[in-house]
Formats: C-alpha cells, structure tokens, sequence
C-alpha cells in the first residue's frame, strides 16, 4: 500500500475520461482539444482502435448490435471505406446481412454498436468454424453467462433480408 495515496481517489478522474471520450467521438476532437486524423470515427459508439485493418481498404471489429441482430451474442462486422460495402456475420446463427440486402448505413451499424472488441486475425470466410467456435466462446465469457451458448434469439427481420453464410 505504498503508492496508495498516489492514485486517482472518487470517480471524478474516471468522469473527466468519459467526458473528453465523449467529446472526441462526437464532436471530433480529441481530449487534447484537437481535431481527430479519423474522420469516419466521428460519432461512432465504437472504439476506433478495436476496427482491425484487413487490406484492400477493409476494416473488420467483433460488436454486439442488440437492435440490427441481437442482444445475446457477439458477431463479426467489416466494411470497406473505399467502396462503402459493409456484411454483418452472425456466424452463430449461420446468417449474415450485407449492403445489397439491407438499407443500413456504417453510422446506424456503429450507433447500434454497445460492445466491441478487436478481431482475431482469421480469414471468416475460409474458416467459419474457428469464427463460430471464437464467437460463441466469447459471447460467454462477454455476457457472463456462466453457461454454454446453446440457443440464441433470430436476427432482427427489420434490418434487412439475412442471408445463409
């Protein structure tokens, strides 16, 4: 206990943090009061530095979308800023929903954003099973729940026409 009185005592150091993460990721700009470098960051829910660089302009982050999929589980999200096409897959369900079948926009997939994390660094097209094994696990762990994922809610209908992966 001795570095004790050293750390930040109540939660006013822990508001001021939220406040300026507030800040930056409405308005713009960062805590230091300067513009932000990414300006596709501007009003997300998401962590910016959870988005994992995938190539060809590709950008892949794992999200809980409780209203565009469901509260019970993560999925894996990704989208090319270049061309501005993005796929949700939920590969527990064995679904996915993308721009050709939904009039979702990247800002209302981010806004519906409450969890994310950084991907796992596997191809979710030539391995699904690693994708679904990861997922399930993590939506355990995540969700606290003690217990084996063994059955999960439908995707939402309203977000669009989901596809079989």
């Amino acid at each position: 206990m001795r570095f004790a009185s050293n750390r930040p005592r109540g939660i006013q150091p822990w508001l001021e943090w939220a406040r300026a993460l507030h800040e930056w990721s409405v308005n713009g700009k960062s805590p230091s009061g300067r513009a932000t470098a990414m300006p596709h960051c501007i009003n997300m829910a998401v962590n910016p530095a959870s988005y994992d660089h995938r190539g060809g302009g590709n950008y892949g982050i794992v999200v809980r979308l409780p209203q565009i999929v469901a509260d019970d589980r993560l999925v894996y999200f990704d989208y090319n800023r270049t061309r501005g096409s993005w796929v949700i897959r939920d590969v527990v369900a064995a679904q996915r929903l993308d721009d050709d079948h939904s009039a979702l926009t990247v800002p209302q997939i981010e806004a519906d954003t409450t969890y994310d994390e950084f991907p796992i660094w596997r191809n979710v097209e030539t391995n699904p099973t690693d994708w679904t094994t990861y997922l399930t696990l993590r939506s355990t762990a995540v969700f606290r729940l003690g217990a084996p994922l063994r059955s999960w809610k439908a995707a939402n209908p309203q977000s669009g026409i989901w596809q079989p992966l």
